[in-house]
């Protein structure tokens, strides 16, 4: 196939834009929404009979993934994709990287439960090259099919130090597809299939590629409407809304926060406000909801 990451490479799903990066590219920008299944034949002009094979199982994966309203539902549809595409099992694992180079491991879909307890014992996340880069590297790790991997030094020129590394150590012949969204944020899918040649990635690797950058531009979206929809308190209309919960009076709250029983009543009716609804039990209800993942405050009776 005769896929390549370009710099500003957009894959754009419902309004969510990612940008993967390449250097080499440094002049290319390209647009492509990922529903065109036209879009799709682009980059799989080599292979137009694998193509014709796997358009039905592309096209009802880009509808399931438009539809999805969790995170947790892209999962499956991006393993069953995978499975239809020859690969065995799948896992995106998300590491945010804030502007203080702090990083946190967010997994999205889990990989067959035997095999990452195999790889949690042998210290495989630990060990692995690739993983170790993910965590230490400030530049990011881009796929190239000639290449496998590359890593840019701090110089920013290309080095191909990684791509050996990662081919004489990968176990249980896993393969990583790294992806890149805003520069904070690294994704790396890992897919396994029957066999892995070093030199060759497998067939149909490059709509995979495409498939996990239309779930993480999915998964970007829901999460900034998750945000959009969080019920935001300040310390003090949360220290209110606790003693409500508490049972406590208007009176009562006063003299432990050592304000007045009118202050606190502000507090509250700001609450209701942010919570939407007319009463403080229905308040106390949708801040519960918000924490279990509820997405509508309960009506009102």
């Amino acid at each position: 196939m005769s896929f390549t990451w370009t710099i500003r490479h957009l894959i754009v799903i419902n309004n969510a834009t990612i940008a993967c990066r390449n250097k080499f590219f440094a002049k290319s920008r390209k647009t492509f929404n990922v529903m065109s299944l036209e879009r799709l034949r682009k980059f799989n002009k080599d292979a137009p009979v694998t193509f014709h094979r796997t358009g039905g199982d592309i096209t009802r994966f880009c509808s399931a993934i438009a539809r999805a309203d969790s995170t947790n539902s892209l999962g499956p549809h991006f393993e069953e994709l995978l499975n239809a595409l020859g690969f065995l099992t799948a896992t995106l694992l998300v590491y945010p990287r804030s502007p203080l180079g702090t990083r946190q491991h967010k997994p999205m879909t889990p990989a067959k439960t035997r095999f990452w307890a195999e790889a949690a014992n042998a210290g495989f996340p630990q060990r692995h090259p690739l993983w170790r880069q993910l965590r230490e590297a400030i530049a990011p790790i881009t796929w190239r099919p000639e290449e496998c991997a590359i890593s840019h030094g701090s110089d920013g020129r290309p080095s191909t130090r990684l791509s050996t590394i990662v081919r004489r150590h990968t176990i249980a012949e896993v393969l990583f597809i790294p992806v890149f969204g805003s520069p904070h944020d690294i994704t790396i899918v890992a897919v396994t299939t029957a066999a892995i040649d070093a030199n060759q990635p497998p067939p149909n690797f490059d709509l995979a590629a495409m498939a996990a950058t239309a779930v993480f531009a999915r998964m970007q979206l829901l999460d900034a409407q998750a945000k959009r929809n969080e019920i935001r308190l300040t310390q003090r209309e949360a220290e209110v809304t606790s003693w409500i919960a508490a049972g406590k009076s208007d009176w009562e709250i006063g003299q432990i926060l050592d304000i007045s029983a009118k202050t606190v009543n502000f507090h509250a009716e700001n609450v209701k406000r942010k919570c939407g609804v007319a009463t403080r039990v229905q308040a106390i209800a949708a801040l519960y909801g918000a924490q279990r993942g509820d997405r509508e405050p309960p009506a009102a009776p």
